[in-house]
């Protein structure tokens, strides 16, 4: 039996078109125009275990230091692991206990998204 919704549908499609007109007018969303309040900007450092897993750790930082130490070699990606996060997010993306999950491919302009930490 076939389920179909026309206010389903409408509802879809309002916010569909919502989301292409916000990304015309303000482009893709990445972390650049994020203005941190506080005394303290975000810092970020990988931690490899001695049992293979690699842990993040998030922590405050000063805001003339970040300043200071900010660069392009030290601006975190957020796939930081390329392939394998891109493998990760589409294998999170498809139906309870099925692998039809879209190709890696699909989410490759997240590789180039900086969350402008240290």
């Amino acid at each position: 039996m076939d389920v179909f919704s026309y206010i389903a549908l409408a509802i879809y499609c309002i916010f569909l078109g919502t989301a292409i007109i916000l990304n015309l007018i303000w482009g893709e969303a990445n972390f650049e125009r994020i203005k941190m309040t506080g005394p303290f900007e975000v810092a970020h450092k990988d931690y490899l275990c001695k049992n293979g897993l690699t842990v993040s750790v998030w922590y405050p930082m000063d805001r003339d230091e970040h300043k200071r130490s900010l660069n392009n070699k030290t601006n975190s990606f957020w796939f930081r692991y390329g392939y394998k996060s891109r493998l990760g997010l589409t294998k999170a993306t498809s139906s309870w206990g099925t692998e039809d999950h879209p190709s890696p491919w699909f989410y490759k302009y997240l590789d180039d998204v900086k969350m402008n930490t240290v």
